[in-house]
């Protein structure tokens, strides 16, 4: 997603992010002079402005407005400066550099929390780790424009895709960082493990991000949507991370016939009936129904999984 190695320091990168225009958008009168003056575009001011914390990604992406050293230092005419300071309309290729800060947060939890040190960290020091990434994460959410926001309803389908896309992304982040918590609920009986109220929390919300995955499926399994969202190989793994999380869930803290297992189930046969369907033309897609089927087909009889579903 970033292009770069994760033993590359973040330090040694001054490439700037990619101008959040199309090319419908090149010959606009505020996009066109940043294109045009690549002193401005390469400064180093210019590529901390895009990456300060103390100004939002919207309003760099939407060039809404440029911080005075640049404009002062760049060879812009009075006509073009005053044209920078027309907001823009968010486009369609705005949602890339969110995917990347995105991909850069799961980089670090994933060198956090699964290096081999973290094997001789005391728990109750993980849980602090795990809560400050669920954290920054949900700090990540916040920063998304409204036109992004998967969060909420949107009448205006422009930018379905984009969200949706974001949605997977930022949910199995989520996962990523929470399964842990989730994991250490489901390895120990409950009279044999003391675990915070923070622990169990977490592992609640990780079973919630699963569901939201499955939420963003389509009702109709053959619908071309998740196709406009990216590579298959990549929705495939969003959608079995949240559905391995959930048959967790189900098979190791869940009663039958409580409401919750009712909602598990239903979320479970949302999935299992999209990977069906997908086996047919997809060899990963087969390999994970034969995994979820045979797990179901030898555990899932007490909570209403029958033969002729597999």
């Amino acid at each position: 997603m970033t292009g770069r190695s994760p033993g590359i320091s973040d330090v040694c990168c001054t490439t700037t992010l990619p101008m959040p225009n199309g090319d419908d958008g090149v010959w606009d009168t505020r996009v066109l002079p940043i294109a045009e003056d690549q002193n401005l575009y390469s400064s180093p001011s210019f590529a901390l402005f895009f990456n300060s914390p103390t100004v939002s990604l919207k309003n760099a992406l939407l060039c809404s407005h440029l911080p005075q050293p640049i404009l002062k230092d760049s060879m812009l005419s009075a006509e073009y400066s005053q044209t920078l300071s027309e907001p823009l309309t968010l486009k369609v290729s705005a949602s890339f550099p969110y995917a990347v800060d995105l991909s850069l947060l799961l980089r670090g939890v994933v060198g956090t929390l699964y290096a081999p040190g973290t094997m001789h960290r005391p728990w109750l020091e993980m849980e602090l780790i795990i809560s400050s990434l669920n954290t920054s994460a949900d700090n990540w959410l916040s920063r998304v424009p409204v036109e992004l926001d998967f969060t909420t309803s949107k009448t205006n389908d422009s930018f379905v895709d984009q969200r949706t896309g974001l949605a997977f992304q930022f949910y199995t982040t989520k996962l990523v960082i929470l399964q842990p918590c989730l994991c250490r609920l489901a390895e120990w009986p409950p009279s044999r493990l003391h675990l915070s109220d923070l622990c169990k929390r977490l592992a609640t919300e990780c079973v919630q991000a699963a569901g939201h995955v499955i939420n963003l499926l389509p009702e109709d399994v053959g619908a071309v949507r998740l196709n406009n969202i990216g590579l298959w190989c990549f929705t495939l793994h969003h959608i079995m991370r949240s559905t391995a999380v959930l048959l967790v869930e189900l098979l190791t803290r869940t009663q039958p016939g409580t409401s919750e297992a009712a909602a598990l189930t239903k979320k479970l046969r949302i999935s299992l009936r999209l990977l069906k369907d997908r086996s047919e033309v997809d060899n990963a897609s087969q390999k994970a129904w034969h995994i979820c089927s045979s797990i179901l087909s030898r555990h899932g009889s007490i909570f209403g999984f029958g033969d002729d579903e597999f």
